[in-house]
């Protein structure tokens, strides 16, 4: 049995594409152990998710005194490392999948004990996720650090091409680009069954994103409605705004990862506009963007990002000024235009059908690892 361990610095509750690419590694016949980091101290320390075995590593309480999640990265990392080669010397691993880069320091002291090849998957481009958050100072300091720990990869994995150039200026080895591409659904477009136009977001609730102003609309104008579900520093002002409207903006808090893509479907509009002034979100490659996809519906995004130039390209949504006027109006047309959003739609499941979706993700994330050398026994 060929044995792949992954590092993750969540509690791997809520992270589809973790749990995508082990499943399909599972599915191959690799087996996978997840060590991942519960901060609250509530989750199981040992499971079984989905065939996956998960290993949780716990805040000691010299953590738990540090006040800033940034602040507990290296003794996450000590403690990660510790798990990692504990697990490796009862039953040996023959990779190690690093999930971003405040997992691959861990990755890296195990490499150096155990020379297993060392997976390194960038999610984010790190740096520029720290520039978006309330510690924009750190972002050179990682910079150097991931420029520093890049040589010991063996294979990268990158979410999109933005961060496929970011992470070639720092390794010579092959980059695979997986996107967050999401399984087909059976059957072909099959429109809403609404009475109200309905725009949907499921996800986290960043500052970074116009989603207070489309509360603010929903609140303001009841002739469509808008589901907001997901936790992030404005949970509470939508949940606020939700309560004061007349029941077309509706807070659902956060939602299991097998809600979203049903949810997603049973709505008119996908809504994923993230602020362009950040260079995170310029590459960035939204799972809103992938849901609405393979669920056939338009997408409202932002002008000036990579996200934005695929919808414009494929006519399979509208991609707007960050502003609260633009997604006005693009609501307005939106609503005014039973047949707009159904071409949209039709666009959306055509891209989804012929370039993004799980199946070819998956098969190029196989393959990634079959170029590495580690092969499932299905392929050995």
């Amino acid at each position: 049995m060929t044995r792949v361990l992954m590092l993750v610095s969540n509690g791997f509750t809520h992270d589809p594409r973790v749990s995508a690419e082990a499943t399909s590694l599972t599915k191959a016949g690799y087996e996978v152990t997840v060590i991942a980091w519960d901060r609250k101290r509530i989750l199981p320390r040992d499971e079984r998710r989905d065939g996956v075995r998960v290993v949780r590593v716990r805040n000691t309480l010299s953590m738990r005194l540090r006040g800033y999640d940034l602040f507990r990265l290296k003794p996450f990392w000590r403690l990660a490392a510790r798990c990692a080669l504990e697990l490796h010397a009862a039953t040996p691993f023959h990779a190690i999948h690093c999930h971003d880069l405040d997992t691959l320091p861990a990755g890296v002291r195990f490499k150096v004990r155990t020379n297993v090849p060392l997976i390194y998957d960038a999610h984010e481009v790190f740096p520029y996720l720290l520039e978006a958050s309330r510690a924009p100072r750190w972002a050179p300091r990682f910079e150097a650090m991931e420029r520093r720990l890049m040589p010991h990869a063996d294979l990268v994995i990158a979410a999109g091409p933005g961060h496929c150039d970011y992470l070639g200026s720092m390794t010579n080895v092959r980059i695979a680009i997986v996107t967050n591409s999401k399984p087909l659904a059976s059957g072909g477009y099959e429109p809403p069954k609404t009475d109200r136009m309905t725009v949907a977001y499921y996800g986290g609730l960043d500052v970074t994103r116009l989603l207070v102003p489309l509360a603010e609309l929903a609140a303001e104008d009841d002739s469509f409605v808008v589901e907001i579900g997901g936790d992030g520093p404005l949970a509470e002002p939508i949940r606020s705004l939700a309560a004061r409207s007349r029941g077309n903006l509706r807070y659902l808090g956060l939602l299991r990862m097998v809600e979203v893509l049903p949810r997603t479907r049973a709505c008119d509009v996908v809504f994923s506009v993230f602020d362009p002034a950040y260079r995170l979100n310029r590459i960035g490659v939204p799972n809103k963007f992938f849901e609405a996809l393979v669920a056939g519906r338009p997408i409202l995004v932002s002008r000036g990002t990579w996200v934005g130039s695929e919808v414009e390209a494929a006519q399979c949504g509208l991609a707007i000024d960050y502003s609260k006027a633009a997604l006005r109006e693009a609501l307005k047309t939106l609503r005014d235009d039973a047949a707009l959003r159904e071409r949209l739609g039709r666009n959306a499941l055509r891209l989804a059908v012929d370039r993004y979706n799980w199946a070819r993700e998956e098969a190029v994330l196989l393959e990634a690892y079959r170029g590495l050398g580690v092969r499932s026994p299905q392929k050995a």
